[in-house]
């Protein structure tokens, strides 16, 4: 490619290019394929899905997909092939019409079709009942955190029912729900004492860490640990740890893309929330 004057494969373009390879020498019967960033230029998106799934569409990854949810909705939707099933979690009225738009020549299935009928919380998990498309789902469990997640779930079934055009079978489901992980996500490292990492990296995503916190353990005294990357909406982000934590401590990862803990530390303190600890 260098050679004919054309850019050179990025990591993640031969990273893909390789899996497909070895997808078509197993030969795999499902393939759950989840896209690197945004939708309709991304190199996952030379699959031909024959559903196409929506978890809820916020601000996130601005500098290359957007400063509003409508353009990022508009990035997403590439994803969607024609004649195809398009499965989505509840939107914003402008997201979801650019989802419909996009998906005329396929099935459309909105997170108002489909229902997460309850949420609560169950142990170091969650437990729900879903109204699916073709059954209904009561009392099912997950050793996940979160209503949010619970609503991913919802839509997770709603999405494995249109691809197989029926009800999932009742054991199938719980087995596989109960054995289901979501490492990063509200995940439990200790218990005593208790330390939970949770890779919130947008405002929505901190909305959900601050309600699960509360939800789950009753927002007691808590220590946080907090860095976060320079290319993220880091000021918004920052409103939202308001009254979190009793006692917060600002750091940094080795990533390239991180923000330094002091540049970080300022923001924080420009927004309002004390800052106990910079390393």
């Amino acid at each position: 490619l260098e050679a004919r004057g054309e850019a050179k494969l990025t990591f993640f373009e031969a990273y893909n290019a390789l899996a497909f390879q070895l997808f078509s020498d197993a030969p795999i019967d499902v393939l759950v394929l989840e896209v690197g960033i945004g939708g309709e230029w991304d190199a996952s998106n030379v699959a031909d899905g024959d559903v196409s799934v929506f978890t809820a569409i916020g601000l996130d990854h601005r500098k290359v997909l957007g400063d509003t949810v409508e353009e990022i909705a508009q990035t997403k939707a590439g994803i969607i092939k024609e004649n195809s099933i398009v499965v989505s979690n509840a939107q914003e009225p402008n997201v979801e019409r650019i989802l419909r738009d996009r998906a005329q020549q396929a099935c459309f299935v909105s997170g108002t079709d489909f229902a997460l009928i309850e949420a609560s919380v169950d142990g170091f998990g969650t437990r729900f009942s879903v109204q699916g498309s073709f059954g209904s789902y009561p009392q099912l469990w997950m050793p996940i955190i979160g209503s949010h997640q619970a609503e991913n779930a919802a839509t997770a079934i709603v999405a494995v029912e249109q691809f197989l055009g029926r009800a999932i079978a009742d054991e199938v489901l719980r087995s596989a729900l109960a054995d289901t992980v979501s490492p990063g996500r509200m995940h439990v490292i200790s218990k005593e004492p208790l330390v939970v990492l949770d890779g919130a990296h947008n405002p929505p995503g901190i909305q959900s860490f601050r309600r699960t916190l509360e939800e789950h353990f009753g927002a007691p005294k808590a220590i946080g640990v907090v860095g976060m990357l320079a290319d993220k909406d880091v000021f918004s982000s920052a409103l939202e740890f308001v009254g979190v934590f009793d006692h917060l401590i600002i750091t940094s990862s080795q990533s390239e893309r991180s923000m330094s803990a002091s540049q970080l530390a300022e923001v924080f303190e420009d927004s309002g929330v004390f800052v106990s600890e910079v390393i």
